[in-house]
């Protein structure tokens, strides 16, 4: 099976909910149309945005 990476973003400025981190959160681990979703949530900070 594929893998598809889905990706959002937290929450920002005032805002108390990023709805990209929302559809994240619902679909990871799913299986859709021969896909298999990965997730990942990512922060809004880059001095957080570390190479890992």
């Amino acid at each position: 099976m594929k893998r598809l990476l889905l990706t959002g973003f937290e929450p920002f400025l005032e805002h108390p909910i990023n709805p990209t981190a929302e559809i994240v959160e619902q679909l990871t681990g799913k299986e859709l149309h021969q896909f298999h979703i990965i997730g990942e949530t990512l922060s809004v900070d880059f001095s957080k945005q570390a190479l890992k």
